[in-house]
C-alpha cells in the first residue's frame, strides 16, 4: 500500500507537470520541458541509469530521432550538447513520449521501432510513454487485440487478426479513461507467449494492465531491467 501511494506521488506530479506546462506557447519547448520532468523523475528512482537522447546508429545507418534512449551505464554517451550519438549495441531500452497520442503516433513509432531494431538489436525494449491519448478506449484495444464491454467491465481477445504494433514492447498511458470503474488507467504488454493464431499457433500477442496509478508499471520493468 504504501509504495502504491509512493508511485501514485510520482504519477500526481507527472500530471500537475504536464498541466502547468500549457502555459508554455511555444510547443517544441513545451514538450522538451515534459521530457526532461519524466527523465528527472526516473533518474530520481534510478540514479544508475544513464539516459541518453537523439541518434541511434550501427555507424552505417541511423535511426529517427528519440526521446529516451536507456544505455549501459558505462558506455561511451558521444555527446553533442544536449544530444547523443548512440551505439546501438549499448542501447537497452528507448523511450517514446507523447503529450497527446494520436493512432498515427503509434503506427509512426512501430514504425521506428521496427527500424532500430532492424539495426542489430532485436530484443531491444520499445516504449510509448502517452500523457494523454486522443483515442478511444475501445479503439486502443482493438489495435492491441482486445475488445472491451463496457456494460459487463469485460474483455474479449480477438482470434484472427494481425497484430497492428508488433514492434512496440511497452504502452503507458497515465491518461485515465472513463469507461473503467475508478478511472484506471492503460498499460499494455507485448507477451511473445501469448497464442494469437489459432491455426497456426503463432505465439504473439498482447496482454494487459488496467490499474492505477500506470507509471508504477513503468517503474516496476525499469526495476527489473535495472538488477
Amino acid at each position: 500500500m504504501l509504495f502504491n501511494k509512493f508511485d501514485e506521488y510520482y504519477q500526481r506530479l507527472l500530471v500537475a507537470q504536464y498541466d502547468i506546462s500549457e502555459m508554455i506557447e511555444h510547443k517544441l519547448t513545451r514538450w522538451e520541458v515534459r521530457e526532461d520532468f519524466l527523465k528527472t523523475i526516473i533518474l530520481d528512482q534510478f540514479p544508475s541509469l544513464q539516459i541518453l537522447s537523439w541518434i541511434i546508429t550501427n555507424d552505417k545507418v541511423q535511426s529517427p530521432q528519440t526521446d529516451i534512449i536507456i544505455t549501459d551505464y558505462n558506455c561511451r554517451t558521444r555527446k553533442l550538447w544536449t544530444k547523443n550519438l548512440v551505439n546501438i549495441d549499448d542501447c537497452k531500452m528507448i523511450l517514446e513520449v507523447k503529450s497527446n497520442a494520436t493512432w498515427k503516433d503509434l503506427k509512426k513509432f512501430n514504425d521506428d521501432a521496427w527500424k532500430i531494431k532492424s539495426l542489430w538489436n532485436e530484443n531491444l525494449l520499445c516504449w510509448i510513454f502517452c500523457y494523454k491519448i486522443d483515442l478511444k478506449l475501445n479503439t486502443i484495444l482493438e489495435r492491441f487485440w482486445y475488445k472491451y464491454f463496457s456494460e459487463y467491465q469485460t474483455f474479449q481477445d480477438y482470434d484472427k487478426i494481425l497484430l497492428k504494433y508488433p514492434n512496440i514492447n511497452f504502452f503507458i498511458s497515465i491518461d485515465s479513461f472513463p469507461e473503467f470503474e475508478d478511472d484506471k488507467e492503460v498499460f499494455i504488454v507485448f507477451d511473445k507467449e501469448k497464442e494469437i493464431d489459432k491455426n497456426t499457433h503463432e505465439k504473439w500477442g498482447y496482454s494487459f494492465i488496467i490499474d492505477k496509478p500506470s507509471v508504477k508499471n513503468l517503474f516496476n520493468v525499469l526495476s527489473w531491467f535495472n538488477r
